[in-house]
């Protein structure tokens, strides 16, 4: 192929990528390939967009990646087992909504303080559809083989605070962040039954 072609593919795939950035509306071109996202209920009373194409992480998977007996309640896959979105939901101990960039941090604390050789990027607050706000951090980490790619999130509800997870390779990272705040940024609660 002579550079001319080349040229014209990598325009082409700009001009798509820009056209399709938005999980809620057609999806998000990752690694050329359009993944749609799709409203999922976690924990009965959260809602957010999450790839059509993730499963739920089989259980002897999940004991692998994340061998502790505290992992995520709720972990999603893509069907490689590279990608995932976990979260958990803390009920006993509520945190008032002011009090969600304390709650990032001190996690964040903890991390540099468990594993010093965890590289921290950047935080950022960002507000929900319904003016919550949602604390989120990202950072890169030593997995077995491969470095990872890491955000986490954390909004406070009247049913609790969520805590959720990305993980992704490294290399992957670049075509995976966007869309991954983007899902954190599109939970809400849902509305209650009527009785």
């Amino acid at each position: 192929m002579n550079y001319i072609d080349e040229e014209i593919i990598e325009l082409k795939k700009i001009k798509r990528n820009q056209e399709y950035r938005d999980i809620r509306g057609d999806g998000i071109f990752i690694h050329d390939h359009l993944t749609r996202f799709v409203p999922n209920v976690i924990f009965e009373q959260l809602e957010l967009y999450l790839p059509e194409d993730f499963i739920k992480m089989p259980d002897e998977f999940a004991a692998l990646k994340y061998p502790s007996v505290n992992r995520p309640q709720k972990i999603l896959t893509s069907l490689d087992g590279r990608t995932n979105f976990a979260f958990n939901l803390f009920t006993e101990t509520p945190v008032p909504a002011e009090d969600v960039d304390k709650l990032a941090k001190k996690m964040k604390t903890m991390l540099q303080h468990s594993n010093p050789s965890l590289v921290f990027e950047w935080e950022e607050s960002g507000v929900l559809s319904d003016s919550r706000l949602v604390e989120m951090f990202d950072y890169r980490s030593y997995g077995v083989d491969e470095k990872l790619y890491n955000m986490m999130c954390f909004a406070s509800f009247p049913c609790g605070i969520l805590h959720g997870i990305f993980n992704c390779l490294e290399s992957e990272a670049e075509q995976w962040q966007g869309a991954a705040w983007q899902v954190f940024l599109s939970l809400r609660e849902l509305e209650k039954a009527a009785n």
